[in-house]
Order: structure tokens, then C-alpha cells, then sequence
């Protein structure tokens, strides 16, 4: 049985027992001649697996590798390439630089592939990275490939926590891209990022100010709004700034379904707080879906604390809202949302006679 093992520039292979010193470079040239010389599966996936365990060290092999990567051969031998390209690392970015502007699609999503790996191997080589994978992230003809990118780009800003970079990229994909599945990759990327940087990045994605034709803008916006959900749902208080600028939305905003988005955040960033607000505004909206979302949404509350006054202070609005509404569902929303309100009540005043 051999065993491989390092000691400095050396290989040292233990063979029935005896020690036999070799010098990785000429190691590294024998598998270069098998590669190139060679016809045997076996011997060149004996070579090529060599390589893999040499690690960096491989560095002079980078064309054969390249070469077995880029064409038709063993599957087995193959991922035995990607892997040793991937530990070279670094000084493999060049030739993987190429396959991004081959013509076919397979080698172009090879090459992402490859380089998303190193950089998540390898910090110090990100912000080079991303500057070979924004074009495809952005201009790529093929929407899979733009996919692959998104994906490739938020596995490094998770890692990497919250680069600058990354999150613009996916700004600007998310307010510019056509295809609907590759805008919504880059706002599920924001809302799993999260943090302030991601925050900034949706609430600029959510304005109408930021489209240079804004009756067009609304399913793109919806998108952000909706990443917007998931940090909300996490970590409510770190929107709270933003409750102005959500409810200015809910107001004012001509999409309904941007106008439906908001609620969610709203309600669980500001609770109780500006539920009386929310239910002002959504009296007056001429759509079903938006009285429904709303009445729907405030049942959110039920888990939070608030106080008597509160409670009471809301319960005419959606009285008038059970009385006026011209749909019945809505109606019977409202009446809903009264009763469990005055359940709250209730209980409310049975812990005060207990005290």
C-alpha cells in the first residue's frame, strides 16, 4: 500500500515500508508527460490524482488540467481536475478567466463555477473575482448562467459578510434584469444577506425615483419588496427608520401589489404602534385586496403586547369598516379582527382582577 504525505518541497512516498524522498516538481513533470503522452484511463486519472494531492503545488500542470476540463473525458478524471484547479487556486483565475467568454454555455458555467470556489477558498482574491463574474452576472445572453452567477455571488457575501460590492451587484440586477426568475434570485440573495448595507440597497430598489420609467417599474419593485419581507420577519427593529418611507407606499403608491408587499413590514416593525395609521390609510384604498392584506395582516398582533388604550383606540376604525365596506368579505374580516381584539381586552381585564 503507498502513502503520500508532504515534508517541505518534497514528496515523500511510503512504500513497503521505505522511505523514498522525490522532488515535487519532477513528480508534477511525470504527470505532465502522462497527460500529454498517454493514452490509459487508468494512468491518467492516477496522474491527474496525484496532481489533486499536490495541491498549489500543481501550479505547472494548470494547461493539461485545463485541457481535460475544457474537453470530452472521464467524468471521474474531470472532477479530479476541478479540484486540483480549485486548490492551485490563485494562479488558475487566468485560465479560468477564458472559459467565461467561451461560447458554450456548459464551459462558461464551468468557469464560474470554478472561480466561485476559489474565492471562497481564498478572501484575498474575491474583489478579483467578482470583477470576472459581473459582466455574466449582467449582460450573459443565457438566463442560467446569470442564475449560476447570482448564486456564486451571495454563497461569497454570506461568507464574506455583507460586501459593499455584492450587494450594489444585486441592486442592480434587481432593478434592471427582464428575466422575472433571475430578478427574483438576486432579491431572495439580499433578503438571505440581510444587514444594514442590504436594507439601503432594497429601500433604493423600492423607490420609484430610482426608474428611469416608473409605470414599468412595479414587479421589480415588488421583488425588493419582498426581500424586504424576509428581513422584517427576522429582524423587525432593524426597519424601523424605514416605517415613513413603507407607509408613504401604502398611501401613495399606484401598484396595488406594492401597496399589499408593505403591510407585512410594517405591521411587524411597528406594531401596535402605527396599526392605527395603517388602518386609516387602508379605509380609503379602493382595492379589495389591499382592505383584506391589511385586515389580514393586523392579526399579526394578536401575540404582541400592548396596552388597553391601544387596543381600544383602533376598535372604531374597524367598526366602521365591519359597517360600511361594500364587500362582505371584508366585512366579516373586520368582524373577525374585533372579536379577537376584544378577546385581548378580556383577558386584559381578568389578569387586572386577579392582581
Amino acid at each position: 500500500m503507498n502513502i503520500l504525505t508532504f515534508k517541505e518541497n518534497h514528496l515523500i512516498l511510503i512504500k513497503g515500508g521505505y522511505l523514498i524522498m522525490s522532488n515535487i516538481k519532477d513528480r508534477v513533470d511525470q504527470c505532465i508527460k502522462i497527460l500529454q503522452n498517454n493514452k490509459s484511463t487508468k494512468e491518467r486519472k492516477a496522474a491527474v490524482k496525484e496532481l489533486n494531492a499536490l495541491g498549489f503545488s500543481a501550479e505547472a500542470a494548470l494547461p493539461e488540467l485545463m485541457n481535460i476540463i475544457s474537453k470530452k473525458d472521464d467524468f471521474s478524471i474531470q472532477s479530479l481536475a476541478e479540484e486540483a484547479v480549485v486548490k492551485i487556486g490563485e494562479p488558475a483565475i487566468p485560465a479560468l478567466k477564458k472559459l467565461l467568454k467561451a461560447v458554450s454555455k456548459k464551459k462558461r458555467l464551468k468557469g464560474l463555477g470554478l472561480l466561485g470556489e476559489i474565492a471562497l477558498m481564498d478572501k484575498k482574491v474575491i474583489n478579483e473575482v467578482l470583477l470576472l463574474i459581473k459582466p455574466l452576472v449582467r449582460y450573459d445572453i443565457n438566463s442560467q448562467v446569470r442564475l449560476n452567477a447570482i448564486s456564486i455571488i451571495k454563497k461569497l457575501a454570506l461568507k464574506y459578510s455583507n460586501q459593499q460590492s455584492i450587494v450594489e451587484l444585486l441592486g442592480v440586477v434587481l432593478r434592471t434584469e427582464r428575466d422575472f426568475l433571475v430578478r427574483r434570485a438576486a432579491g431572495e440573495a439580499l433578503g438571505e444577506i440581510k444587514g444594514k448595507l442590504v436594507i439601503m440597497e432594497l429601500i433604493k430598489s423600492m423607490d420609484r425615483k430610482n426608474y428611469p420609467f416608473f409605470r414599468l417599474s412595479g414587479e421589480f419593485r415588488v421583488e425588493a419588496a419582498n426581500a424586504f419581507v424576509e428581513i422584517a420577519m427576522d429582524k423587525p427593529k432593524s426597519i424601523n427608520e424605514h416605517i415613513p418611507f413603507l407607509l408613504d407606499i401604502l398611501d401613495n403608491d399606484p401598484y396595488t401589489p406594492m401597496r399589499i408587499t408593505v403591510l407585512i413590514p410594517l405591521i411587524m416593525s411597528g406594531g401596535w404602534n402605527i396599526i392605527e395609521d395603517i388602518l386609516e390609510i387602508i379605509v380609503k384604498d379602493k382595492w379589495l385586496q389591499v382592505r383584506m392584506s391589511a385586515l389580514e395582516s393586523a392579526d399579526l398582533l394578536i401575540h404582541q403586547k400592548t396596552s388597553r388604550s391601544k387596543i381600544t383606540s383602533i376598535l372604531p376604525i374597524l367598526k366602521k369598516i365591519a359597517r360600511e365596506d361594500k364587500y362582505q368579505c371584508v366585512q366579516e374580516s373586520a368582524q373577525d379582527l374585533i372579536e379577537n381584539f376584544e378577546d385581548l381586552l378580556k383577558e386584559e381585564e381578568s389578569e387586572d382582577d386577579n392582581l
